[in-house]
């Protein structure tokens, strides 16, 4: 299986050693990578002990535990230990109210991953946790929105990750970011879907439409028709043609639309109308042929 990254749709990078993978994946623990990754992050700053427990919501013994067990190896040096200090805070680069942004933000990212969690029935891949960070630092989308989003792609079954960062960003080209906007927008392609799967119904579709069919259904959503023109019209097409042809249910719909059909009942008084003009002509053919047969009558 191959597995690709989008490794720029992600904002800013930081390296990480190849022996942290070659050698030490299955030897460290969660709490050591950890560690691990928050010093390379920032690497050439001062992080103190209580900061990194606190960002890392670990022990400070968990902490410091970890970089015990990296100095064991060749890698701690490389990320400079004279930068890991168990001084208090100020002394820090990493100000206490950047370590509180960061750390308010780790909780709404918690809070924002529990909420997709639960619409979408498991624990989010590492994948989908990077495409969420992707939609709301580099998109734009507050937590509320980017849910919404979530919720509209499983109500369509469409929770592939890839999809959903397509979604986010052709709707951020529409200008649809806020969450009042994202709420419009999914209530109007929910309204279209299930006029879309009313059409199945009514035609007795099998098969899933085409580009094309879903072009006419679109148009007839708009229009408003209703369904008692839209079945007339499909049972119009297999009186006439014995098929489910939306070309022809279309044209059927709009040449009643002009003449001000809207209900079976229009219908019906205008098919009546149709047929006694049909039969006056009929009958007036009738007469003249009758008269030209006894001489020069007119």
């Amino acid at each position: 299986m191959e597995i690709n990254i989008n490794c720029g749709a992600f904002g800013k990078m930081f390296g990480v050693p190849c022996e942290t993978v070659d050698k030490y994946l299955k030897l460290a623990n969660e709490n050591q990578l950890k560690v691990l990754l928050l010093f390379l992050r920032y690497s050439g700053q001062n992080i103190s002990f209580s900061q990194a427990a606190k960002f890392l919501n670990i022990s400070e013994s968990a902490v410091a535990d970890s970089i015990d067990f990296w100095k064991k190896t060749s890698l701690f040096e490389n990320i400079n230990t004279g930068k890991i200090t168990t001084d208090t805070p100020r002394e820090s680069i990493i100000s206490p109210s950047t370590l509180a942004d960061m750390s308010k933000s780790k909780a709404e990212f918690e809070e924002v991953h529990s909420m997709i969690e639960k619409t979408i029935g498991r624990k989010l891949n590492n994948q989908e946790i990077q495409g969420i960070s992707y939609i709301h630092n580099e998109l734009g989308y507050e937590n509320a929105s980017i849910v919404t989003i979530f919720k509209y792609c499983s109500s369509i079954g469409k929770l592939n990750i890839n999809y959903v960062v397509q979604i986010a960003s052709s709707w951020k080209e529409e200008g649809i970011i806020k969450l009042s906007d994202v709420t419009q927008k999914v209530d109007t392609l929910m309204n279209g879907n299930a006029y879309k799967s009313k059409i199945y119904k009514l035609f007795k579709l099998k098969n899933a439409m085409t580009s094309n069919q879903e072009e006419f259904v679109e148009l007839w959503h708009r229009k408003g028709y209703s369904d008692e023109i839209l079945k007339l019209a499909y049972e119009n097409a297999i009186e006439r043609i014995n098929k489910v042809n939306f070309k022809y249910i279309n044209t059927t719909l709009l040449n009643w639309e002009k003449s001000g059909i809207k209900t079976p009942a229009d219908l019906k008084k205008y098919n009546n109308k149709k047929k006694y003009s049909s039969d006056d002509e009929s009958d007036l053919e009738k007469y003249k042929q009758l008269a030209n047969n006894f001489g020069d009558i007119k």
